[in-house]
């Protein structure tokens, strides 16, 4: 956190200097960049473990269900 309140310091300090405000928007869009690409890599490692939740087992047959793959009459 200490890292974020002295960049954030930096880019204000920078700011208030003639032509500092390059700087201190070069840091918004730094860090705009730098969190959508976290937010993608979070998705992408929730993905990676879709493959390990279980193994698939045999489907179970209901004898009690009344209606087949094709309607109520079966055919």
């Amino acid at each position: 956190m200490n890292v974020l309140a002295s960049a954030v310091t930096l880019a204000s300090e920078a700011a208030e200097h003639e032509g500092g405000s390059g700087l201190f928007w070069g840091f918004v869009v730094g860090g705009i960049m730098m969190g959508l690409f976290l937010v993608l890599w979070l998705i992408t490692g929730s993905y990676s473990n879709v493959g390990n939740k279980h193994e698939a087992g045999p489907d179970i047959i209901d004898p009690s269900k009344q209606i087949g793959p094709f309607g109520p009459s079966g055919h």
